[in-house]
């Protein structure tokens, strides 16, 4: 096993549910190494904490940064942790602050600078990177800085966006300059974005990048999804404008680390507009794997400064959540001489193979729904204290 001097691994932010296929890979990739999770909430059981490769859950006690890292160097000089992956961006930015207090002591994958996390993950400065160096986006303004009156009465569809948010939560379409004037009753226009809805398609690009050179990526083009949320059904695919675009935005911002581009492609002139930058590990990460890219595998790779080449991705189609449901039901229903000309896999027998985590979010689902969702607002990172 070319990991086989890995024997612990610490997973840094398992509040986020982005870590149960990370934790879940790592399982798969490592069988005889122990995984450990640390999150910052000792009150509330996370799901991937209950993952069956989870060998033991920490938590920290302090809310400023600068305690919070000594209590990380504890945890892993408890848990023997010969590798650190963070999953969150409030911890991809945590890390990259104090690299030089965790260097010594455990293999970090890469990481952005701070000044450039900044520049690309809050969409209001996403827009001011773009703009400034000429790569195609939507028409974007800030609502703080917008004088509605200015407008007419009618708009062009726009997006009104969080400048920080996730899962397409808190996303509204405006259609008039009344629609954006109710809303902003109850926002504050420092926190949001208006945003040209674009006609096209969407695609995402996965990377993991070094120096500004990108040593692996994938292009997803969206099959299904629901509302603005995450894409339930996507396609690995090949698309050079995608590529040279990603290639472009990655050298200029001299990038490093893992990351999820968001692009919505035109339809009227075919040019990809990126309108997000996610700067951590993604929802769909097991189907880069099966699509013959396994991100957690080359993110640890390239903490330990082992070589390896670009892999390339196949056409498979990969599915998750209700997307599973809707083609089991088909594939039930379908005449048998109709073949697919994609492989499809989803994500159930994962589910199947680990189902504690799956029944924990269950029991919880009711009152998720129950819960109003809020807006990230201006500071993804509000509830510890971070300085540099």
């Amino acid at each position: 096993m070319i990991l086989k001097n890995i024997n612990s691994v610490l997973v840094l932010g398992t509040d986020n549910i982005l870590a149960l296929p990370v934790i879940r890979t790592l399982g798969a990739l490592l069988p005889d190494a122990t995984i450990h999770t640390l999150s910052y909430d000792k009150d509330k059981s996370h799901n991937s904490e209950h993952s069956k490769y989870v060998s033991s859950r920490h938590y920290f006690k302090s809310t400023k940064s600068a305690e919070i890292i000594e209590e990380l160097i504890d945890k892993i000089e408890e848990t023997a942790a010969d590798i650190l992956l963070p999953i969150d961006e409030r911890d991809v930015k945590l890390l990259s602050i104090y690299r030089y207090k965790l260097n010594s002591k455990v293999y970090l994958p890469p990481l952005p600078n701070v000044s450039i996390l900044d520049k690309l993950i809050y969409k209001n400065h996403l827009a001011d990177f773009l703009q400034k160096n000429d790569f195609p986006c939507p028409a974007t303004y800030h609502l703080g800085r917008l004088d509605t009156a200015t407008l007419d009465n009618y708009l062009t569809p726009y997006l009104l966006k969080p400048i920080r948010g996730s899962a397409g939560q808190n996303i509204r379409e405006i259609t008039s300059k009344k629609e954006l004037e109710e809303a902003l009753l109850t926002l504050n226009a420092d926190d949001y974005i208006l945003q040209e809805f674009v006609p096209g398609q969407n695609f995402s690009c996965s990377l993991l990048a070094e120096n500004g050179n990108i040593l692996a990526e994938t292009i997803q083009l969206e099959l299904e999804s629901r509302n603005f949320s995450i894409s339930t059904a996507i396609r690995f695919v090949e698309n050079k404008a995608i590529s040279e675009a990603t290639r472009r935005i990655i050298k200029r911002a001299n990038y490093n680390g893992l990351a999820n581009l968001d692009f919505r492609v035109d339809e009227r002139n075919g040019q990809p507009n990126l309108v997000d930058f996610n700067a951590r590990f993604w929802s769909n990460i097991s189907g880069s794997k099966i699509a013959g890219v396994d991100f957690v595998l080359l993110a640890c790779l390239a903490a330990m400064s082992i070589p390896f080449e670009k892999p390339v991705s196949n056409g498979n189609t990969y599915l998750m959540g209700r997307s599973i449901l809707n083609y089991y039901r088909k594939k039930m229903l379908r005449p048998i001489y109709r073949v697919d000309t994609h492989s499809t896999y989803t994500d159930l027998w994962e589910r199947i193979d680990d189902p504690l985590p799956e029944m924990v979010r269950f029991l919880r689902s009711k009152t998720a729904h129950q819960k109003k969702s809020k807006p990230d607002g201006h500071n993804i990172f509000s509830h510890i204290k971070i300085s540099e």
